[in-house]
C-alpha cells in the first residue's frame, strides 16, 4: 500500500482525529526499510560494529565510485539498517546531496572565491 492509500484508510476509519499524512509517509518508509515496528526504540548502548571504520571506509569508497549511489543500494552493499549509511555519508564523511549526486560539503578558499566572483559577474 501506498502512504496515501493508508492515510485515507485512517482518515476513512478515525475521521479528522487521525494522524498527519507526514506521519503516515514516515511509517512507511520505516517499514519499508525494514523496520517490524513505528514505536520509538529505546536506546541499547552503542550499536557495536555499525559505524566502524571499515563500514565507513566501505561507504566512501561505493559513493565514490557512483556519485548517483541511493541509500537503498548502500544498505545491500553494506548490509546494515537504513540509518547507518546515510549517518555516516552525512556526519562522518561530511557529504550532502546535490543534483542527485553526493558531494562534499567543504569548499576551499578558492572554491568561495570563484563562487562569489562568479555571483557579482552575473549581476
Amino acid at each position: 500500500m501506498t502512504p496515501t492509500q493508508v492515510h485515507q484508510e485512517l482518515v476513512d476509519a478515525l475521521g479528522e482525529s487521525t494522524v498527519s499524512y507526514g506521519i503516515v509517509e514516515r511509517w512507511c518508509r520505516f517499514l519499508k526499510c525494514g523496520r517490524q515496528s513505528c514505536t520509538d526504540e529505546q536506546p541499547g548502548g552503542a550499536l557495536t560494529g555499525a559505524t566502524t571504520q571499515k563500514t565507513v571506509n566501505k561507504v566512501y569508497d561505493v559513493v565514490l565510485q557512483n556519485r548517483h549511489v541511493t541509500i537503498g543500494q548502500l544498505v545491500e552493499d553494506i548490509s546494515h539498517s537504513c540509518h547507518v549509511p546515510y549517518n555516516i555519508i552525512t556526519a562522518k564523511l561530511n557529504m550532502k546531496i546535490l543534483s542527485a549526486g553526493w558531494i562534499l560539503q567543504m569548499l576551499t578558499a578558492a572554491h568561495k572565491q570563484r563562487h562569489l566572483q562568479s555571483s557579482f559577474d552575473a549581476v
